[in-house]
Parts: structure tokens; sequence; C-alpha cells
């Protein structure tokens, strides 16, 4: 019987993705035979970076191990009560091991022994880091540290912008809430009643009905549109 004309075509072509297949193996292998200097080079690099990266990560965790053991001496000077010898202490821990959360805890420590000696100024700048890091439970407290230091040193402007940045971003709704609060409150002392409304709104909207603390907001709500009247 005569075979189709378009029979052996068909063939063909159905071959013909196993024929480029070993074509281009049999020409990765020459290009890799013509280059093989270039070839091991890579390799070689490739492999230089590898150990590179195992090392860091080796290197990270052995600082971080021993920025929480040294720490632990620090707070020993903490509990001394020496406060300029803790303030060097702390600083100079931060220093060694500034980006470990051992340092973002020294940060804490230092800015709220700043504040207790009535550096407040110096207190915001020492845990800013730490209030604009990723870690949300830990920047949430450095961020209503730093907002307080920033009242404390008589900028309300930067204050509130910390505090609403805290409303933000923190994950539990009781450091939400305070941080309104405390943002409500300095648009109170400022003169500004409407944007201390629109933030008892907020958390109003935020509590149950018949709750204590909506009673709460919903009270002072009443008593700053009263005293704009």
């Amino acid at each position: 019987m005569t075979r189709h004309p378009a029979a052996h075509r068909t063939h063909a072509h159905a071959a013909a993705p196993d024929d480029v297949v070993v074509s281009k193996v049999v020409e990765l292998s020459e290009w890799a035979r013509r280059n093989s200097r270039a070839v091991l080079i890579g390799l070689v690099l490739l492999a230089v970076a590898g150990a590179a990266a195992i090392y860091y990560v080796n290197y990270r965790a052995d600082m971080r191990q021993r920025a929480a053991v040294e720490l632990l001496e620090v707070r020993q000077t903490v509990a001394s009560g020496d406060l300029n010898a803790t303030v060097t202490a702390l600083a100079e821990f931060i220093g060694r091991f500034d980006g470990t959360p051992a340092a973002d805890e020294a940060r804490l420590l230092l800015a709220q022994l700043h504040l207790a000696q009535g550096n407040a100024a110096q207190a915001a700048d020492v845990v800013r880091p730490v209030a604009e890091g990723d870690d949300p439970l830990v920047s949430t407290s450095a961020g209503l540290l730093m907002a307080g230091a920033y009242e404390a040193a008589g900028q309300p402007d930067q204050a509130e912008r910390a505090y609403l940045r805290v409303a933000e971003e923190a994950e539990l709704e009781f450091q939400q809430r305070e941080a309104l609060e405390d943002a409500a409150r300095i648009r109170v002392d400022r003169g500004d009643r409407a944007g201390a409304v629109e933030l008892y709104d907020r958390l109003i909207g935020m509590t149950e009905e018949g709750s204590p603390d909506r009673d709460v907001y919903e009270m002072r709500r009443t008593e700053i549109t009263a005293a704009g009247s």
C-alpha cells in the first residue's frame, strides 16, 4: 500500500526535539571543554562565596551569643546603682554589638537611664534605631519610650508622630490604644480639639459597647467637644 506523503514528514518532526536536545548537550560540552579555565574559576568563586556566606552566618550567631552573655555582666553594673558607670558601660556595649538583639535591649536600658538623668533628647536619639526596627514587639516598646522622651524634651510634634506610628504598627491592641490616648492628649494640650476628637472616635470604634474603656473614651470626647463650643 502506498504511504501517505506526509507520513515521513510527521515522523521526522516528532524526532526533531530529541535531536535538538542532543545537539545542545554536545554544544555545551564543547563550550565547557574550550572554556575549561573559565568554568574552573567560576566554580572556585562559587565555592568561595558559599564558604563566605556560611562564615558570616556562623559569625553573626557567635556574635549574638557573646552579646547576650556580656549583657548579663553589664546588667550587674546597672544593679550597682552607679548611673554614670552604667551609662558608659551600656554605650560601649552598644558600640561593640550594635545590630544584635542584646544591643537593642541595651539601647532601651540606656534610654531609660538618660531619662532618669534628665537627658530626654539623648534618650530619644539612643532608642530611635530600635523604634524604627523591623521587630514589632521590640519596636513598639522602643517607640513608646521614644515618644515619651520627645515629650520630656519639649518636642510635642515628634512625640505625636512617634505615638501615631506605634498606633499603626503595634501588633497588640492595648499598645495601639495606649499610643492613641497619648497622641490625643498631646493634641488637646496643643489646642487641636478636632484632632483629639478624631483619635477618640478611633478609640471608641476599637472597643465594645458598654465596656468601661469605651465609656471613658466617650466621656473624654464629650468633654473635649464641650470645651471647644
